[in-house]
């Protein structure tokens, strides 16, 4: 692909400089390529980028070689400079692009996966809820998975609303000791 693109530029330079004015670019390039390419590659650092930044670079002086000076080093240099600078913004827009879609596709799998795992601890969480004595795991599912408040608790079951939060301490407190219990146990498999 690159030694396609290297052959037209070349082809398009070749007819643009025609005569003299091919002469004086083949000058040009003999002078100042290694220098170009230096520049570019200092800015690019990749040697392909480079190589077409300095075959890119040649394509405008080609354009305006008659008004170019054999001594215009500095400007000569600042040509194949800025091409460097549009060829890394080029790139850079371009890799960044490829960064956004592979982290947009990155987060939507993590979030699938926490998703899965979410679900999974929930129904882990629910059969030992169902596990407790009945007075234990209707107040966790009441309190946590049908969020109802204390009070609201303590007018449903004809109790305190100080007696609810101590059962419900003791039904965490119990639901803890089998999670751990169901951890340890599988730790051990």
């Amino acid at each position: 692909m690159n030694k396609l693109i290297q052959a037209e530029r070349l082809a398009k330079a070749e007819t643009i400089g025609k005569g003299r004015s091919q002469n004086k670019l083949e000058r040009l390039y003999s002078l100042y390529n290694k220098d170009m390419f230096y520049v570019a590659y200092s800015r690019l650092k990749d040697y392909q980028l480079a190589q077409d930044a300095v075959h890119t670079s040649f394509i405008k002086i080609a354009d305006r070689v008659d008004t170019i000076d054999e001594k215009d080093r500095a400007y000569i240099l600042s040509i194949a400079k800025n091409t460097a600078i549009d060829i890394g913004r080029k790139r850079s827009r371009r890799d960044s692009s490829l960064d956004e879609i592979e982290n947009l596709v990155g987060d939507e799998a993590v979030s699938i996966e926490d998703d899965i795992i979410n679900r999974e601890m929930f129904d882990i969480l629910l059969k030992k809820i169902d596990e407790l004595p009945n007075a234990y795991g209707d107040l966790i599912l009441l309190k946590y998975i049908y969020a109802l408040s204390d009070q609201e608790l303590a007018e449903m079951l004809g109790i305190s609303p100080e007696n609810v939060r101590m059962r419900i301490s003791r039904a965490r407190k119990k639901l803890k000791e089998m999670l751990t219990e169901g951890k340890e146990a599988s730790d051990h498999e």
